[in-house]
């Protein structure tokens, strides 16, 4: 694959074909050079700029990944894969506002601001939420009454 690279120049596909071997083979770093370029010559190119992101989180580069993301949400904000990738991101930041929230999604969006604004009435007491339902699920049902607010649920 590499011989035909420098043969032809600049083969999107080749590259990105190249890429996801070395993605396969964990050679993260050639992948993302190579995609990196695919992204470069192709700025409209989807599927290389969402594996693009992918590599970016598989070298710890979260901040160019989530960029990446918010890029490709810009263009498709329905697409269920990026808006699932964009909010798993998000939330290892620790941001759970920002994952109800999806960039260049116009509907629902009172702000006007390029992001639409989703329900996040879940997110509301999530911590002493999840402690309660850990608790809950390994048995200690006493305890875990006392680790969620007051009338989250009812025992």
């Amino acid at each position: 694959m590499r011989q035909y690279l420098l043969a032809h120049g600049d083969h999107i596909e080749g590259m990105r074909l190249l890429a996801k071997i070395g993605m396969q083979l964990e050679v993260a770093d050639d992948a993302e050079l190579l995609l990196e370029n695919v992204v470069r010559l192709a700025p409209e190119h989807r599927a290389a700029r969402y594996e693009y992101a992918l590599v970016l989180l598989q070298r710890h580069k979260h901040r160019r990944a989530r960029d990446e993301l918010e890029a490709l949400l810009q263009v498709d904000p329905g697409n269920r894969v990026y808006r699932t990738t964009y909010a798993t991101l998000c939330t290892g930041f620790g941001d759970y506002r920002a994952r109800c929230a999806v960039p260049g999604d116009s509907r629902a969006n009172p702000t006007g601001r390029g992001a639409a604004s989703v329900d996040c009435a879940c997110l509301e007491d999530s911590r002493p939420r999840a402690a309660g339902d850990r608790l809950l699920s390994v048995g200690r049902r006493a305890a875990a009454r006392y680790a969620r607010p007051t009338g989250a649920w009812q025992t």
